[in-house]
């Protein structure tokens, strides 16, 4: 399905003037950058002022219980470094990025 995808949008950019491509693309690129710049903050914030996010919800680093709000943070293991995932909530979860 990714493929057959691909293979579709290509076509469709493909018959497009060359101007309306570009302007496409340059909209898409500053909106990726707008997003990754807007996570970055999200991280960093999240580090600097841990505060705000434990009153919106988040709980303490470590890991996830059932029935408990979950972690700023999930930690490398015990005692271990913030582990920076973004929206994945383990190391296998691959499929969300696959999606």
């Amino acid at each position: 399905m990714v493929f057959l995808s691909a293979i579709f949008l290509g076509r469709v950019f493909s018959s497009l003037p060359e101007k309306k491509l570009r302007d496409f693309l340059r909209l898409i690129f500053f909106l990726l950058l707008g997003i990754i710049v807007v996570g970055l903050m999200r991280q960093l914030s999240k580090m600097l002022w841990p505060e705000l996010f434990y009153q919106i919800g988040y709980a303490s680093f470590g890991d996830r219980v059932f029935g408990k709000n979950p972690p700023l943070y999930y930690l490398t293991g015990p005692d271990g470094y913030a582990r920076l995932s973004g929206i994945f909530s383990g190391p296998n979860n691959y499929g969300y990025l696959f999606v």
